[in-house]
This record gives structure tokens, C-alpha cells and sequence, in this order.
């Protein structure tokens, strides 16, 4: 049987640590924006359609990104704690189209939330 050439696990393991980097300062800014802006101000849907009509296209393109990082830097932790345990290949495969089927639902109902907001504040 051949085997690919290169690092099996490598790249999972890079994105692993640049999404959990991106996410740090992805939390900073968001905490700092949302929590520690000059207004002091109540969280609701007016201000956030309001922060978000500012620039649209900016803050749309941080949070996709930023749910794309959470979603995939959540689920691969979870998929390298359950290669851990060594599960047979059944219910391997079952954890990985779990997996999936949940990174796809998540993705989804985010894009669905983040365009809405967008659209509202546009």
C-alpha cells in the first residue's frame, strides 16, 4: 500500500494553532469593541445593527471568519481527543460524519445570524 508523502496530521495540527491564535485575538477585539467602546451603551439589537451599518463588509467578513475558526478549532479538538481513545472503524467513522453533520449545521445557522445582522444594519 503506498503511503502519501509529507506529515500526516500536519495540517490539521498548523490550522489547530492559527485558529486558536486567530481566536485570541479575535475575542480581544470583539470583548473590546462590544464591552469597552467610548460609549457606554446596553447590548441589544439596535446597537448591534448599528455598529455593524458602520462598515458592513468589515465587521461580515471578521465574524465569518471568526465563526469558521471557532466551529473548525472546536471540532478538531474533539476529533484529536477521540482519535486519542482509538475507536474501531465504525464508530470511527460514525464521530466523523457526527462530526460533519454538526460543523455544517453550526456553519449554516452562524451565516444565517451574521447575514441577517449585517442586512439588518445595512
Amino acid at each position: 500500500m503506498a503511503t502519501k508523502p509529507g506529515f500526516p496530521g500536519l495540517t490539521s495540527w498548523l490550522l489547530q494553532r492559527l485558529t486558536g491564535l486567530f481566536l485570541v485575538v479575535g475575542l480581544f477585539i470583539h470583548v473590546n469593541v462590544i464591552h469597552f467602546t467610548t460609549e457606554a451603551r446596553l447590548i441589544d439589537f439596535s446597537s448591534v445593527t448599528t455598529r455593524l451599518a458602520e462598515n458592513p463588509t468589515g465587521w461580515g467578513i471578521f465574524y465569518v471568519i471568526f465563526l469558521f475558526a471557532c466551529i473548525y478549532h472546536g471540532l478538531n479538538g474533539i476529533w484529536a481527543i477521540i482519535l486519542d481513545f482509538k475507536p474501531g472503524a465504525g464508530l470511527l467513522r460514525f464521530y466523523l460524519v457526527a462530526l460533519w453533520l454538526i460543523g455544517i449545521f453550526f456553519s449554516a445557522y452562524g451565516l444565517f445570524g451574521i447575514f441577517g445582522l449585517v442586512r439588518a444594519g445595512a
